[in-house]
């Protein structure tokens, strides 16, 4: 999971992780064994919605994290989120829009 470490001691994690919900859980509920866990990434997207850091979490995910649940977003969900910014980015600069 990057450099994030939920047992970390508060004063070693940026404010918002120290912040984190999910801080001292089992960092395995937020790593499901595939992307079609939905038991397991179910369990980890309530955690991450009741969070109040869900949105400073994705945002450090969103580049750094590869798996896992992160910000209430699976792995998959991510790279569909990258995606279209990409693809938007490319749109707007060609000067078409996007379906």
């Amino acid at each position: 999971m990057g450099d994030y470490n939920a047992n970390a001691p508060d004063d070693e994690l940026p404010r918002w992780q120290s912040l984190a919900l999910c801080r001292g859980m089992n960092p395995a509920l937020f790593i499901p064994v595939s992307d079609n866990d939905i038991v397991s990434n179910t369990l980890a997207v309530q955690v991450c919605q009741k969070c109040p850091v869900i949105n400073e979490c994705l945002d450090y995910a969103m580049p750094n994290e590869k798996f896992g649940v992160w910000g209430g977003k699976t792995a998959v969900q991510r790279k569909k989120i990258i995606w279209r910014q990409q693809h938007a980015y490319t749109m707007r600069h060609q000067g078409t829009s996007m379906p």
